[in-house]
């Protein structure tokens, strides 16, 4: 990674690595492949790098993306009433964020996904309800930014010591992009944890996994459709981080849920990114993290 960066920094451009996920829409190249412990020496036009950052974007975006499948059961066109009950509310939803690619030509990809079938309408409305109250309870969590401790506070009831770190790793791994078809995942603490705090969304997870996300879109056989929610997720994060990001003169890297840049255009990537979040209908919040810790003692380059 050294002697790549130095060859850059030399001009010799044909080093540049790119490449686009063609399920996802995001970007790796050089720098996401750079260790953490070789980032604070990396300079961008002569300055240290700075990282704006979306807090909690995975599950802000799980958030929104759950919102969504639930609020379009009340439009007329997919909800039908029948005496009193309710007939199989199944959607389908075109969503710009899923894409693929034939030639030069991006279309949107359908994806199908039904919340349950209901024998009564006081049924469907306790569980929207129930749907709604987990919702608000996590969209609280997150812009308090207890989320995490939650889990820490639950770990240590159960005798068990983890950091942040520790708590948002295993968050991600098993919650998000675990495979709950395998006994590891219901074995684990945190499923365990979550389960009790969000009952209700941890079954919309489950069913998403298995059941309701149209697994080849994405080019996988059924037994990998655990897969795809990770995929939509990276793909809302990518039309944020990525195809937003073309609407600005900065300076930058895109590094899948934030942008790298430096001091100078801190300003154009947090008015864009602000922008692109208010587009999105997310309450994200924007993180700045500088590279070399003692930022302000540096002599910096123009």
């Amino acid at each position: 990674a050294i002697d790549t960066l130095k060859k850059i920094a030399n001009g010799e451009h044909e080093s540049i690595s790119i490449s686009r996920d063609h399920k996802t829409g995001r970007l790796f190249h050089n720098l996401t492949m750079t260790p953490r412990d070789l980032k604070p020496f990396v300079r961008l036009c002569g300055q240290p790098l700075v990282e704006i950052d979306g807090s909690n974007a995975q599950w802000w975006l799980l958030h929104g993306y759950i919102k969504k499948l639930c609020n379009i059961l009340d439009s007329n066109s997919f909800l039908v009433l029948n005496k009193g009950s309710l007939e199989s509310p199944i959607t389908i939803l075109r969503d710009n964020y899923l894409i693929e690619e034939e030639g030069n030509t991006i279309n949107p990809t359908a994806y199908t996904y039904m919340l349950h079938t209901f024998s009564e309408e006081e049924d469907y409305l306790r569980y929207k309800e129930g749907v709604q109250r987990e919702l608000y309870t996590l969209e609280t969590m997150l812009s308090t930014n207890s989320f995490r401790q939650y889990f820490i506070e639950a770990y240590k009831k159960k005798g068990l010591e983890l950091d942040k770190d520790k708590v948002k790793a295993n968050l991600i791994k098993y919650i998000l992009f675990g495979n709950v078809n395998k006994e590891y995942y219901h074995n684990s603490t945190i499923v365990k944890l979550f389960k009790e705090q969000y009952p209700i969304i941890h079954g919309i997870l489950k069913d998403l996994k298995t059941k309701y996300i149209n697994h080849n879109q994405f080019g996988y056989e059924m037994r990998d459709q655990w897969k795809c929610l990770a995929l939509i997720l990276q793909s809302k994060e990518a039309s944020i981080f990525v195809e937003e990001m073309m609407f600005t003169d900065a300076v930058f890297m895109t590094s899948h849920d934030a942008i790298v840049t430096n001091e100078e255009n801190i300003s154009k990537v947090e008015k864009t990114l602000t922008e692109a979040l208010k587009r999105a209908n997310t309450k994200m919040r924007l993180g700045t993290k500088y590279w070399v810790k003692d930022y302000n003692d540096i002599q910096r380059s123009v």
